[in-house]
């Protein structure tokens, strides 16, 4: 009887196991082409991810800063100059600062001014390193004359629009290419620091605020690619504006291109030491 019936359901199911045996190594080959096309989408997936990154604005600096960084000077021009063609400011500020310095091109001080200029113009990620550059310029007299007021009257330009709750008006009013009377008139007025953080957040709203009013945009959101050109670069932005801080400091201290302040000289310093700034400490 129990012969009978495994006779009887061993011949149903052979036709079944035939079947199954015939299609596991199909089986295992589908299984291992999936595998393979997974592969494959994986790596053109990254590529596309790589392709929309190098189309991302932002990427040019970096990938260019990088190159800065390791000594790659010739890869670096060619990142910067495709990052300046897409208005990113600190794109200018390096260019700039490799036709001052003479890192993989050529001493060309004009061109260091026109690309200084061009990034403080912009009232975004450039505007910072512009003036230091521009700052420099003047103070050490490099392809211009050597003018220590007009140098220390550029850095308190940049640092007033940061402060005073006068982001709104500057970016509005104070306009490249007429830089030695705008220079003139913000050095000139009182600087108050209090409003001038160096928290990460409420510094980059100030490059916010100046993006927002230099390209003349109503509602109050940013394009994402603005957003990222100074998020990603907070760091170095507060290291710069630290920098210009403390040449004020050290103009009042020392008596460049003003007479000695001492404590006008210590506000500043502080002030830079607050955004970190080694040498401002070391002043103290």
């Amino acid at each position: 009887m129990f012969k009978d019936f495994y006779r009887t359901t061993f011949s149903f199911l052979k036709p079944l196991l035939l079947l199954l045996g015939l299609l596991l190594p199909f089986s295992l080959c589908i299984a291992d082409g999936y595998i393979s096309i997974s592969d494959d989408w994986d790596e053109r997936a990254r590529n596309q991810w790589d392709e929309i990154a190098r189309n991302h604005k932002t990427y040019y600096f970096e990938n260019g800063l990088d190159h800065f960084n390791q000594g790659q000077y010739k890869q670096a021009f060619k990142n910067f100059r495709k990052a300046q063609e897409y208005s990113i400011g600190l794109g200018s500020v390096y260019l700039a600062k490799m036709y001052l310095e003479g890192k993989g091109v050529k001493v060309d001080y004009k061109k260091a001014q026109f690309y200084a200029q061009n990034a403080i113009k912009g009232y975004g990620s450039g505007l910072l390193g512009g003036a230091l550059i521009l700052g420099r310029m003047q103070a050490e007299g490099l392809g211009m004359k050597k003018d220590l007021k007009q140098a220390l009257n550029t850095y308190r330009r940049v640092v007033r629009i940061f402060s005073n709750k006068s982001t709104n008006y500057f970016a509005n009013n104070f306009r490249l290419p007429n830089l030695a009377f705008t220079s003139m008139l913000i050095g000139s007025r009182f600087i108050d620091l209090s409003g001038l953080s160096a928290n990460p957040i409420k510094f980059g709203k100030k490059f916010g605020i100046l993006v927002k009013k230099s390209t003349q945009i109503k509602d109050k959101t940013l394009l994402w690619e603005d957003i990222a050109e100074i998020s990603s670069n907070i760091i170095l932005l507060k290291q710069q504006m630290g920098e210009i801080l403390y040449r004020i400091g050290i103009a009042y201290k020392e008596g460049l291109g003003t007479r000695k302040q001492k404590s006008r000289a210590k506000k500043f310093l502080q002030k830079s030491a607050e955004f970190g700034y080694e040498k401002a400490m070391e002043a103290l």
